[in-house]
């Protein structure tokens, strides 16, 4: 027989036999009787103790006891009445703000790279410059112009901004980080109250911190509805809880206004009542009667249901209710976040047997979740299991019943909410093989335990791997918004500014990240940049950048090889933004944004230096040249204009040759302006500044040494030939940039 005091929640346990519990019953007030499957009294589980028991003084008579053991606190002299643990375990296991430190460190030194991000995607012009101008009250009374109504994550939105001091992306960040460690720190309160075990709190709480697919909800700060409205659901829920177990009107009050607050942040918020109503029927299951003042927040839902059909918004376009096959797409998306565990075991499944990653997704889930209940079932967990997969299961229903299942693809953020009951889910599958080892050997029930642990920190390790990796994709897409922002910043002033083929969504651009390959079946790989609706003025302001016009437009002649954002451009249109505006051109695949503009004048002249009148095929001009010798870097400038429009794109060479004949000791050759500007672009007029880079060998042998300029044919490698002012063509039709002497 064993006492267990838990002072954190003021509540006695009375251990009286190594068995498993399997049902429970309330007898009175606070006074819960647990039995095994045999019906014996096993347990008396008695809350708020030091009302109804003298904790003070523990008195014994006539035991027929062989053994007494103490494992207490350290007595007033320091020394442990108990036996020997360890000192850091004996921290965990006797002070649970140890255990939820741990968890919320977890959960913070996760996302602790966040605070450094920028703002894309909703961000920007999605949320922000529709909050902008607008009043608190105003919040709270209109959505016009907004799709949702979600007054509250505003107002955070706004107080982070003021206190900011203005679109400081570490203040914004900072509230996703700080709800989430909340969060993960409420769902280990949870489970404690469901369970009054401490291991299971802890590993819920960990694994609710690690879920690999919160990376959207906590490190993209347009995500915060998810944080925000979970932690608040929780708080109602522990709320709830407390007023139950203290008979306190106040704290029932306050579960109610929590629940309130959940609303306004996100109308995930109304499923709380179904979460409280499935906590007493677990309850109930367990031999505890119901409470029927779970029923009164309903009524909180449904007015808020009513102020949200008459609250002005943008209306909904198309069917409210997805179609079936498309709730069907959701439905395995969610599936895969509820299993996983197992869920990257799906895709060389598949491969191996030759079946579809959804018939894969399903067999591998399906298992072992009936796995898990024959767990629950027979360590007597069934109900908790129960609860667990219902929280998931009402998490999703929302957004698999309404939104469209290529959105719930892309945005994992949705998840978020999911992820308590699957860390609740899969942590009672942890708690299920410890009662199923409970009074069997030492060495089984070690074995079970040593695999546990094992398999837990083989979980957690993948989940932390998983969410570091999708973070670098933040990072850098944080890097192009930053990168744009200083272009906008460094253009003349007076301009508008057009970029040109801007990303619509931001992957690894190639092999960069190849190791950040995604091991589930479905899911992104990477952050939406530019969403199609977006301003790309708003992007530049709010990264730092000045606040200027400035457009996007998609110019697929100039071979992007990504998913671009902006309305189409022609050629054409492109060369009359030229004409007028100030033009860049993004390149994901050499990581830069180009000043378009400061190589390409369209159907403009300039002064000339150098060779005037030098020809190439009699359509291009060498109009000038300047040649520097920067240590052992030959960097060229070489001006070019257009005569007549080339028919094809030509490559500009620009070969050192030494004191001795035979090939160049060094070169460059590529077309001009590094291909983004090719010859078959130009037109009649056209000047084009293009920049080249010999490197100079530090092994050269003394002598004279020569650098020409040429162009050729790349299919052919004929040159094209080279004439001067006076007629003459020029030996290898190279012409001499510069002469320099080795001593």
């Amino acid at each position: 027989m064993k006492f267990h005091y838990y002072p954190e929640t003021d509540s006695l346990y009375i251990d009286l036999s190594e068995k498993t519990s399997v049902e429970s019953r309330e007898v009175a007030p606070g006074v819960v009787l647990d039995f095994d499957t045999d019906g014996q009294l096993v347990g008396i589980d008695i809350d708020c103790a030091s009302r109804v028991v003298d904790l003070s003084r523990l008195e014994v008579r006539a035991l027929p006891a062989t053994t007494l053991s103490l494992a207490t606190k350290l007595n007033h002299t320091g020394i442990a009445m108990g036996n020997r643990t360890p000192e850091v375990t004996k921290c965990l296991v006797q002070h649970p703000f140890a255990q939820v430190s741990v968890v919320i460190v977890m959960a913070c030194v996760l996302y602790a790279g966040s605070l450094q991000a920028g703002f894309f995607n909703d961000d920007p012009t999605g949320h922000f410059r529709w909050m902008e101008g607008r009043s608190l009250f105003s919040l709270f009374t209109s959505a016009s112009g907004y799709p949702f109504y979600r007054p509250l994550t505003f107002v955070l939105w706004k107080a982070a901004h003021a206190l900011g001091g203005g679109y400081n992306p570490t203040s914004f960040h900072l509230l996703n980080v700080l709800f989430h460690a909340i969060s993960a720190a409420l769902v280990w309160a949870l489970g404690y109250a469901l369970t009054q075990r401490q291991a299971y709190a802890m590993l819920a709480g960990l694994l609710f911190a690690c879920f690999p697919f919160s990376y959207e909800a906590v490190a993209y700060a347009g995500a915060l509805f998810h944080p925000l409205v979970t932690c608040l659901i929780l708080s109602t829920l522990l709320l709830y809880y407390e007023s139950k177990k203290r008979r306190s009107t106040t704290l029932f009050l306050a579960a109610h206004f929590t629940l309130v607050l959940a609303l306004f942040a996100h109308e995930n918020g109304i499923i709380t009542p179904a979460l409280i109503l499935a906590w007493e029927l677990f309850d109930w299951a367990r031999g505890r009667p119901f409470d029927r003042r779970a029923w009164t927040f309903l009524l909180d839902s449904a007015l808020f249901f009513g102020l949200w059909l008459v609250v002005p918004r943008l209306p909904h376009q198309g069917s409210l209710l997805q179609p079936l096959p498309a709730m069907r797409v959701s439905a395995l998306h969610f599936f895969q976040a509820i299993v996983h565990p197992v869920a990257p075991v799906a895709l060389p499944l598949a491969a191996r047997c030759g079946v579809s990653r959804d018939l894969a997704l399903l067999v591998i889930g399906l298992a072992s979740l009936f796995l898990a209940y024959l767990i629950a079932q027979r360590s007597g967990t069934r109900a908790l299991f129960v609860l667990a997969l219902s929280w998931a299961l009402l998490a999703a229903l929302p957004a698999v019943l309404f939104l469209e299942s290529e959105y719930i693809r892309g945005s994992p953020r949705l998840y978020y909410l999911t992820a308590v009951g699957t860390s609740f889910l899969w942590a009672t599958v942890g708690l299920g093989l410890v009662h199923l080892v409970e009074g069997q050997s030492r060495w089984l029930k070690g074995g079970v335990y040593l695999t546990a642990v094992v398999l837990t920190l083989a979980l957690l390790r993948f989940d932390v791997d998983f969410v570091s990796c999708r973070q670098r994709f933040y990072v850098q897409a944080t890097e192009l918004m930053r990168m744009i922002s200083r272009t906008a910043a460094a253009a003349p002033a007076g301009q508008e500014l057009v970029y040109i083929n801007l990303p619509l969504y931001f992957s690894s651009a190639g092999v960069k990240h190849e190791e950040c390959a995604n091991p589930f079946p479905y899911g992104p790989s990477g952050a939406m940049a530019f969403p199609r609706y977006a301003q790309v003025s708003d992007f530049i302001f709010v990264n730092g950048g000045p606040r200027r016009p400035a457009t996007g437009v998609t110019a697929t002649a100039f071979a992007p090889g990504w998913e671009t954002y902006g309305d189409p451009a022609t050629l054409e249109q492109v060369r009359q933004f030229l004409a007028k505006d100030y033009v860049y051109l993004c390149d994901l695949a050499a990581w830069r944004i180009f000043a378009l503009s400061d190589h390409w004048r369209v159907g403009g002249a300039a002064e000339s230096s150098g060779e005037e009148g030098v020809t190439f095929g009699g359509n291009i001009a060498l109009a000038g040249y300047e040649v520097r010798l920067e240590e052992n870097v030959l960097r060229v400038i070489l001006d070019w204009r257009c005569l007549a429009q080339p028919q094809q794109s030509y490559t500009v060479f620009v070969h050192l040759y030494g004191p001795i004949a035979g090939p160049p000791v060094a070169q460059q050759d590529e077309p001009p302006v590094h291909n983004y500007v090719p010859t078959n672009f130009w037109q009649a007029g056209d000047l084009i500044r293009d920049e080249k880079t010999v490197v100079w060998p530090a092994d050269l042998p003394a002598g004279d040494y020569t650098l020409v300029v040429g162009l050729y044919d790349p299919a052919t490698g004929a040159r094209l030939p080279a004439v001067g002012p006076d007629g003459q063509r020029y030996p290898n039709d190279a012409v001499t940039l510069y002469r320099h002497t080795l001593p």
